[in-house]
């Protein structure tokens, strides 16, 4: 009896020291490595990637746009009907800052206080602002990043690009020619108090208007 007694309990500590040895061999099986046997993981790498803004639908091919006008309503204040090279209709600033196009769409607004510009959708877009407080001949024009994209000669009413190449020239009387000198528009209504407002509108709302081609 003495001698079964041993034996059982030998055997019973050699399960236990298997047992032993094969949970540490379960544990050091997934023990810092990825266990895919998992339902749910417990951490998820694409979850700390940054979420894309929002997409705006395509306008679809059939979508009407709005019929052309021949020039700003009546009952709007109007600070600058524009022309295109045509002569035609292509725009108007009005006296509290919303710019339409000929469809009568919102462009954009500007504000003639601080000198900033916004989308339609009240998105911001850049500012015109003096290079320096000591130097308000060379107007920076900024986009909505604060990256220079133009500038503005005060004195000559040039408009340069970030290249510093001049996209256009605004006339006393309005008109608006380009690189070339050749005829892009005319701005009624001009006077220089809105040289600020008008190099905004060609470079952040209607940049189509500098195209030599376009008009």
């Amino acid at each position: 009896a003495k001698m079964l007694g041993t034996k059982s309990a030998a055997l019973a500590a050699e399960a236990r020291a298997e047992t032993v040895v094969v949970q540490g061999r379960e544990e050091s099986r997934y023990r810092g490595t990825w266990n895919w046997a998992s339902e749910k993981p417990r951490f998820n790498a694409f979850a700390f990637l940054p979420t894309p803004p929002p997409q705006k639908p395509a306008a679809s091919a059939g979508e009407i746009l709005g019929e052309l006008v021949e020039g700003p309503s009546a009952e709007m204040e109007v600070l600058c009907t524009i022309r295109d090279r045509c002569g035609n209709y292509r725009g108007v600033i009005a006296r509290d800052g919303e710019v339409l196009n000929n469809r009568n769409q919102v462009l954009g607004y500007v504000n003639f206080e601080s000198g900033e510009c916004g989308s339609a959708d009240s998105e911001y877009l850049g500012c015109i602002k003096p290079q320096s407080p000591f130097d308000q001949q060379e107007q920076l024009i900024q986009d909505a990043t604060d990256e220079v994209c133009a500038t503005l000669d005060m004195g000559r009413c040039y408009v340069r690009d970030a290249d510093h190449a001049v996209v256009a020239e605004i006339k006393p009387d309005g008109v608006c020619s380009g690189h070339a000198e050749s005829y892009l528009g005319e701005f009624e209504g001009f006077d220089f108090h809105h040289l600020k407002t008008v190099a905004l509108y060609l470079v952040l709302l209607d940049p189509g208007m500098l195209n030599e081609v376009e008009g």
